[in-house]
């Protein structure tokens, strides 16, 4: 299985965020991700191409905490998105190996702003080998 703090490790790499976290921080800096289990997400599958091959799904909530400038907020949405499309399959993620990852929306979802720091969410389902 793939673990949150696998992901936190792996999207730092991308190198477009100040910082990365899990769960909830009393203090935020701007352009900073928060990386969350996705809710109703499916934990294992069974079948993999017609196979008995099994594998694990690990349902990931990605928080953008940009700053005040929406266009600002929306390009490093967007930056991050378009890194998640340009995943190659069969990569390892913590010597996991990743089959593809699904991302669940056309496009980042805008969720308006936590005071005056604009934010966008972007959920994934990560599809990896089982244990």
């Amino acid at each position: 299985m793939v673990y949150l703090s696998d992901v936190r490790e792996w999207v730092k790499d991308f190198g477009l965020f100040q910082g990365c976290w899990i769960g909830r921080l009393s203090t935020k800096r701007d352009n900073t991700l928060g990386i969350y289990p996705l809710r109703n997400s499916p934990l294992r599958r069974e079948v993999f191409s017609g196979s008995s091959k099994s594998y694990d799904v690990t349902g990931i909530n990605f928080l953008i905490h940009g700053n005040s400038n929406k266009d600002e907020t929306e390009q490093l949405a967007w930056a991050f998105y378009n890194a998640l499309c340009a995943c190659r399959p069969a990569f390892l993620i913590n010597s996991k190996q990743v089959y593809f990852i699904r991302l669940l929306y056309d496009c980042p979802i805008d969720v308006g702003s936590e005071g005056e720091i604009y934010e966008y969410t972007v959920p994934i389902e990560i599809y990896s080998e089982r244990n």
